[in-house]
């Protein structure tokens, strides 16, 4: 990244001699919006602008025509970014460049699948996704180069997630288990912790019968990425072991990996991580906390699913406050304010190097706890901003008046509970609701429509 800003500083200083510097400025300039600062609107301004003001030479269009269309993917904007990929597709065909038209192909394929996760799209969409993920891997198998391995896993990756959607779970086992042999003959031990955890998910998804294949795999999975040292896909590996285990009605091994799972979660300051990386972060995060409330309630103990609920809540807060401008206050010294956005740079990257080092994570945390230390001593009121530590279901119920109920509701993917709490009770009630029909509640924009009082004044039937 370092390199990048160098080489945009040296294009600003050439700019004025050489006119056809500016275009590769823009661009440029666009991959650091985008790369660096995670901000990919920006960077879609940035890309439009090039493709519209400038006479640029086709290999430059095609990377910013695909530069875009991943911005707009960020972004959720899919058919944008569709058609931002299919516009470089007969450019890079015509300058025969077959990588470039395979990435197209395959960005086009992976954008109707997660327009498809994300509920944008019909299961319609799922077919496109595999015509053009197919078209990719056949076009890849016409060449001869060192790029090829690298580029097929990605597409195997790809193509094998479509074929799980689709519960074509034969054809998605064979993706990942090629995939996985490429990560072999490569010696990339993360690549084959990525296969093996793909691979139970299919074996999971299954049924009973393959739950075994998936315990192992899940498993070995665990192992590898750990070795590796990427906190967020050990966090998710975890989580789905737990979710196994859970549905295999072990709850006592489930909690032991949901907890482990959320140590880690509560070790990552929401602020240290990237926005790309909390994209799908966060939904983990929802997933892990929800999964041990389960265990914790299939095991009868209702209490430290509350707890657990609880804490669920106060990571949640933190996602959302971790989108918007650190709350600032006269009464904190510039002093500590520099040295907090210090430590939090400093966390930030050794958070998101490929191979974090857990040692140097944990120094810089107790530089952030010193810190935050003193920073609660100057002002309470922005040090609790930074943190949040919820009350656990006693410290609630010295706090009842004796004639107070407090009921908190909590959903996760198989039930929805009451939580209701007196200064002397506490009882978990079932509802009879569920889950997947909250969506019925909701319009089309995302607008609650039907939980509306009607003309009785009563509530609608959700």
């Amino acid at each position: 990244m370092q390199r990048c800003e160098q080489i945009l500083a040296d294009l600003e200083d050439a700019m004025e001699e050489h006119a056809a510097v500016r275009p590769w400025r823009l661009y440029l300039n666009g991959i650091l919006f985008a790369e660096r600062d995670h901000d990919w609107a920006s960077a879609e301004r940035t890309y439009v602008t090039l493709l519209s003001e400038e006479a640029i030479e086709p290999q430059l269009q095609i990377r910013t025509l695909l530069a875009l269309g991943i911005a707009h993917h960020y972004q959720g904007k899919w058919p944008e970014a569709i058609h931002a990929f299919t516009c470089s597709l007969p450019i890079a065909e015509a300058e025969g460049e077959s990588i470039s038209k395979i990435k197209a192909l395959n960005e086009i394929s992976a954008t109707y699948q997660q327009g498809f996760i994300y509920g944008d799209y019909d299961k319609m969409a799922l077919q496109d996704a595999l015509d053009y993920g197919t078209q990719a891997l056949k076009l890849l198998a016409t060449l001869d180069s060192e790029q090829v391995n690298q580029l097929e896993g990605i597409l195997l990756n790809n193509l094998g997630l479509i074929h799980k959607s689709l519960g074509n779970w034969d054809r998605a086992i064979q993706c990942y288990k090629r995939d996985l042999a490429l990560s072999e003959i490569q010696d990339n031990r993360y690549g084959m912790g990525l296969s093996y955890g793909n691979l139970a998910e299919v074996w999971h998804e299954m049924g009973p019968d393959s739950w075994p294949l998936a315990q192992n795999a899940y498993q070995n999975a665990l192992d590898l990425i750990r070795e590796a040292g990427n906190l967020y896909e050990e966090i998710e590996a975890l989580t789905n072991l737990a979710t196994l285990y859970l549905d295999m009605d072990d709850s006592a091994t489930a909690i032991e990996h949901f907890e482990s799972a959320i140590a880690l979660v509560e070790s990552l300051r929401a602020r240290t991580t990237s926005a790309d990386s909390r994209t799908g972060f966060f939904s983990t995060v929802v997933k892990t906390y929800a999964g041990a409330v389960d265990a914790y309630l299939a095991a009868d103990q209702p209490m430290d699913a509350f707890n657990v609920a609880e804490r669920s809540r106060s990571r949640t807060l933190i996602e959302m406050l971790a989108e918007q401008p650190t709350r600032t206050t006269r009464h904190v010294p510039v002093s500590l304010l520099t040295e907090e956005q210090r430590i939090r740079e400093h966390l930030r990257t050794l958070v998101n190097q490929s191979e974090p080092d857990k040692t140097d994570i944990a120094q810089v945390e107790e530089q952030w706890d010193d810190l935050q230390h003193k920073v609660q001593l100057v002002s309470a009121e922005y040090a609790a901003f930074q943190e949040f530590y919820p009350l656990t279901l006693q410290e609630i119920q010295r706090r009842l008046p004796s004639d107070t109920a407090l009921i908190a509701y909590f959903t996760s993917a198989t039930r929805i509970v009451a939580l209701v709490i007196t200064y002397a009770s506490f009882t978990v009630v079932p509802l009879a609701l569920k889950p997947d029909v909250l969506g019925l509640a909701f319009d089309d924009q995302g607008y609650i429509h039907r939980l509306l009082p009607a003309s009785d004044g009563r509530l609608l039937e959700p």
